[in-house]
């Protein structure tokens, strides 16, 4: 049912599907590391939450302040250049890459670069 989404996975590339992708890290060096950052950035996170506060009305409508035409050319690019990896993906057929952290990050600072 989901085949379009991975069916352009050439498993015949070393660590790139299949058996050998899925066992490159043994459940030990998994754990450890998701501890390691658990411990790094989750008091890191609590330490943030802590400290933010509300955005001013005035912050939220910037009406008084033009936007900077180089924030705007940035958004436009970095639109179309999502726009064609995302398109890239479908069209090799390899859609399950788009949820690799630099698709995700692109798509944050592309809503955030918005605001």
């Amino acid at each position: 049912m989901l085949e379009w989404a991975y069916q352009g996975v050439n498993i015949s590339v070393p660590r790139n599907g299949g058996t050998e992708c899925a066992e490159f890290l043994t459940m030990k060096v998994r754990t450890l590391e998701t501890l390691i950052v658990l411990m790094v950035f989750g008091p890191l996170f609590l330490w943030s939450v802590k400290r933010l506060s509300p955005l001013p009305h005035s912050a939220l409508w910037k009406e008084d302040h033009p936007e900077p035409v180089f924030k705007r050319v940035l958004l436009v690019a970095m639109c179309l250049i999502w726009g064609v990896e995302i398109g890239f993906k479908f069209s090799s057929r390899t859609v399950i890459f788009l949820l690799n952290p630099c698709h995700i990050t692109t798509a944050m600072q592309v809503s955030t670069l918005s605001l």
